[in-house]
C-alpha cells in the first residue's frame, strides 16, 4: 500500500514536473515562464473539447491513446519507488516491462500510419529506427544489473542493496551506467538534443509529429502518457542514484532521525529525498535544453553509439571488479 500511495503521488506530480522544465528554461531565457499548473489546465481543457477525427482513420487511431495511457499507468506497478517494494514483482518482470513499453510504441506507430498523413508516417519511421538503437543500450544496462544481482526483477535492482552507487568498488561503473541511462532517457522521450518538443517544424520532428492529428480528449491522453513515460524513466534513474544507506546516514546525522524510533517522519524525509532526485533529473533536462541545440538527424546514431560505449565500458569495469 505504501508503494501504491507514493506511486499515485508521483503520477499526480507528472504535469507539475513538466512545468518545472518550462520554468527552468524560462529562467535561462530571462522570461517569467508558464504557471505551475499550466499543464493541468491544458489537460482539463482538452478533455472538455470535442475531438476532430479524420474519415480516413480506423479504430486503431482512437484506441492507441487509451492503450498508451493504460500501459504507462500499469508499468508503475512494477517500478520500485523510494525503496518501496512494487505491487507486482517476480523473476523476469523486466521483460514484461520491456514488452509493455514495446506494446505502447507499436500502437502509437500504428496510429501514426493510420492517419494517412505523410508527416505522421515520417515521424513513425524515424521513431522505429532510433528506438532500435536505444534498445541495444537498454539491454546492455540490464545485463550489468543482472551481473550484480543475479536476478531479472526491477525490485531486486533497486531494493536489495546489491546496486549501490556510492560503494567503492562499483561507483565509477555505475556512474557510467547512470550517464548512459540518462542519455537513453533523452532519446526515448525525444528531448533535446534528440528532438525538440517545442518545435513547430514538422520536417524535424520525431515524436511530436506522430500525434499532430490528435485533438480533444485523445490528445490529452497521448500527452499524459508522454508525461508518464518521462516520469517512468526518471524514477528508474532516481532508483539508481537513490542510496538507502546514504539516506539512512543523512537522516540519522543531519536530522537525528531513526527509522525505528520515528518511522513516519523517516519515511517522509526518504520520500522527499526521492522526489528531490526526480526533480533534479528534470532540472538537468531543462538545463540541457537551454544550453544546446538539437542534433542533426544523421548524428543521432552517433549519440546512441556514445551511450552504448559508456554502457559497455561500465560492463567491462564491472566484470573486473565483481
Amino acid at each position: 500500500m505504501k508503494h501504491l500511495f507514493f506511486a499515485l503521488i508521483m503520477i499526480a506530480f507528472a504535469p507539475l514536473l513538466m512545468s518545472l522544465i518550462a520554468r527552468v528554461k524560462a529562467i535561462f531565457a530571462g522570461k517569467v515562464g508558464l504557471p505551475w499548473f499550466f499543464y493541468y489546465h491544458t489537460l482539463l481543457k482538452l478533455l472538455q473539447k470535442t475531438p476532430v477525427i479524420s474519415m480516413h482513420t480506423t479504430a486503431i487511431f482512437t484506441t492507441a491513446p487509451l492503450i498508451n495511457l493504460a500501459v504507462m499507468l500499469f508499468l508503475f506497478a512494477f517500478l520500485p519507488l523510494a525503496n518501496y517494494r512494487p505491487l507486482l514483482s517476480f523473476y523476469g518482470d523486466i521483460f514484461v516491462v520491456i514488452a509493455f513499453l514495446a506494446l505502447a510504441r507499436i500502437f502509437s506507430l500504428l496510429a501514426a500510419f493510420d492517419t494517412a498523413s505523410s508527416f505522421s508516417a515520417m515521424g513513425a519511421a524515424r521513431d522505429v529506427f532510433y528506438s532500435m538503437l536505444a534498445e541495444i543500450v537498454l539491454f546492455t544496462i540490464f545485463i550489468i544489473f543482472f551481473r550484480l544481482t543475479n536476478d531479472l526483477s526491477l525490485a531486486t535492482f533497486a531494493i536489495e542493496g546489491k546496486i549501490e552507487l556510492f560503494a567503492r568498488s562499483t561507483f565509477f561503473p555505475l556512474l557510467l551506467v547512470a550517464v548512459s541511462f540518462f542519455m537513453l532517457l533523452l532519446q526515448e522521450n525525444a528531448r533535446v538534443p534528440i528532438d525538440d518538443p517545442n518545435t513547430h517544424l514538422e520536417l524535424t520532428m520525431i515524436d511530436e509529429v506522430k500525434i499532430l492529428d490528435y485533438s480533444g480528449p485523445y490528445l490529452a491522453f497521448m500527452q499524459l502518457s508522454l508525461f508518464l513515460k518521462l516520469l517512468f524513466y526518471s524514477c528508474f534513474l532516481a532508483n539508481l542514484l537513490f542510496s538507502q544507506s546514504l539516506v539512512t546516514q543523512l537522516c540519522t546525522i543531519a536530522l537525528s532521525l531513526d527509522s525505528n524510533s520515528y518511522p513516519l517522519l523517516y519515511a517522509f524525509f526518504k520520500n522527499l529525498i526521492f522526489i528531490a532526485l526526480v526533480s533534479a533529473i528534470y532540472i538537468a533536462i531543462a538545463v540541457i535544453e537551454s544550453s544546446m541545440a538539437r542534433l542533426a538527424l544523421k548524428k543521432i546514431p552517433k549519440y546512441s553509439l556514445s551511450a552504448l560505449v559508456l554502457a559497455v565500458l561500465a560492463a567491462i569495469l564491472m566484470w573486473r571488479n565483481v
